[in-house]
C-alpha cells in the first residue's frame, strides 16, 4: 500500500476516504489515533493509504475534485 493522502485534519480524510470508496477504490486510513499517544510530541499525521495499483487513479480522483472545488 502507498500513502496518497496525508491531513491533521480528520474531516478532510474522511472525505477524500468516502470519495474514493465510492469510486470503487479499497483505502485504509494509517496513523489515525497516532498522533495522539505521543501528545504533540511527535508531528504523525493521519495518512490515507491505496493499493499500489490504483496510485494512479487514486491521486487523479482527489486531483479532479480538488480542480473541481477550486473552479466552485
Amino acid at each position: 500500500m502507498k500513502e496518497i493522502y496525508r491531513s491533521d485534519d480528520p474531516f478532510k480524510i474522511s472525505m477524500v476516504k468516502a470519495l474514493l470508496e465510492d469510486r470503487g477504490l479499497f483505502c485504509a486510513v494509517f496513523d489515525e489515533h497516532t498522533g495522539g499517544l505521543y501528545n504533540g510530541l511527535a508531528n504523525i499525521s493521519p495518512r490515507l493509504m491505496v493499493s499500489d495499483d490504483d496510485v494512479e487513479q487514486a491521486l487523479e480522483i482527489i486531483e479532479g475534485a480538488e480542480n473541481q472545488g477550486a473552479d466552485s
